[in-house]
């Protein structure tokens, strides 16, 4: 009871802010991204990378979850192969 009523306000807008903000700050972005697909999709999205040119990508379930070097998410095998992106090897 110790916290006055006016600034109760802050604790959820500085949440917001917070989440808001980690969608475009590097390090932190694939992870937010990673966690709107798992929604987006309705399940674990198909993760691609770029990063040194590799183009390729990896199925739910095959490898880590996501890294700082994953830098797109997919609903279906299919939309990550039109996109230009080939499996990677396990």
């Amino acid at each position: 009871m110790g916290v006055r009523r006016s600034t109760l306000w802050l604790i959820p807008a500085g949440l917001l802010v917070g989440c808001a903000a980690s969608f475009f700050v590097p390090g932190l972005a694939p992870y937010s991204r990673y966690h709107f697909y798992r929604l987006k999709c309705g399940g674990e999205p198909v993760i691609a990378t770029d990063f040194a040119a590799a183009r390729s990508y990896r199925l739910p379930g095959q490898g880590l979850p996501v890294n700082p070097f994953d830098t797109e998410f997919f609903c279906t095998e299919a939309e990550a192969q039109d996109a230009g992106f080939h499996r990677q090897l396990p």
